[in-house]
């Protein structure tokens, strides 16, 4: 496995598992859904699948880097840009489909889905900008004996 993969691989599991569970904390609040292990489990699992696809087929990071980029941003600027694409991309494409994939396409769920977005948007924002700068670190330091 080169180095790389790796550490895009630790990412994707790592940030994916902890957003899903982020986002299912928060909707399971927000719909009065009772706070059991079982709960909790079931949505963070449930969105975790659908994370770890959409976290494979979509760059997101990488286009927010670029787009920073690309718009003259560096440091810290760039960072909080790069982070709000991801957090565009990734949370609403996995909030949508596993919305979906439990409840079905119905107006209903989008009604419900839609209700919930801009929170679930926002708080996984928060959220990655606590978390990527340190996971990347330990993303490195454990694959540091992987060559390319």
């Amino acid at each position: 496995m080169k180095r790389n993969h790796a550490i895009g691989l630790f990412m994707n599991i790592v940030c994916g598992f902890i957003i899903c569970l982020v986002m299912g904390l928060i909707v399971l609040h927000r719909v009065g859904a009772p706070m059991t292990l079982v709960t909790v489990m079931f949505t963070t699992i449930e969105s975790f699948f659908v994370s770890y696809m959409v976290g494979d087929l979509v760059p997101s990071f990488t286009w927010g880097n670029k787009f920073a980029a690309a718009i003259g941003l560096k440091g810290v600027p760039a960072y909080f840009i790069a982070i709000a694409v991801h957090d565009l991309f990734m949370v609403t494409l996995i909030s949508f489909l596993a919305t979906f994939l439990v409840s079905g396409f119905t107006m209903k769920t989008i009604i419900g889905w839609w209700a919930n977005y801009p929170v679930v948007l926002l708080c996984a924002y928060l959220v990655l900008l606590l978390i990527m700068k340190p996971l990347m670190k330990v993303a490195m330091k454990i694959t540091k004996n992987i060559t390319d």
